[in-house]
């Protein structure tokens, strides 16, 4: 590597393999992932979208016991724009769209924190294997890219 700082040096192919498997690994969970029990509301409010898109956040919506005014229910209302954008394009193939889009924030969040972390010259020090902080392996980008395209 020259004088240049990590941040300003191009990517090298063993870290675009690295960032391209991890995005690849997301893509197998996101694009087979089961329906999230918030999605009914978020494609009912998407559908409220569709319906009258002149006042969109005026339908309502069983979020718990009662219905609610969409504009009263707590959620990033941007993403149900997308989402009836989606279903309007997509309409027979409506959840595997989804899921593709899903899967293209992710990408874009793998290469946002990918971009970040040189940007601040951070190392990835650990790895999470499981779902606690004994579940914090060392990292070593050669192995993980090769354990991801493994057969085994």
């Amino acid at each position: 590597m020259s004088l240049r700082s990590s941040r300003t040096a191009p990517l090298e192919n063993r870290e675009r393999l690295a960032l391209l498997a991890m995005w690849a690994a997301v893509a197998l969970f996101e694009l087979t992932k089961a329906v999230h029990i918030d999605d009914t509301a978020y494609l009912e409010i998407a559908r409220a979208i569709l319906a009258n898109p002149w006042h969109p956040m005026s339908g309502l919506v069983n979020w718990g016991d009662t219905a609610a005014a969409i504009h009263a229910v707590n959620q990033p209302h941007l993403l149900f724009y997308l989402m009836a954008a989606v279903m309007k394009v997509a309409p027979a193939h409506l959840e595997l769209a989804l899921h593709v889009v899903w899967w293209l924030f992710s990408g874009l969040a793998i290469a946002l924190f990918h971009g970040l972390a040189r940007e601040l010259d951070l190392p990835v020090k650990l790895i999470g294997v499981g779902e606690s902080v004994e579940d914090l392996r060392p990292f070593d980008a050669d192995d993980f890219a090769r354990a991801l395209i493994s057969d085994a």
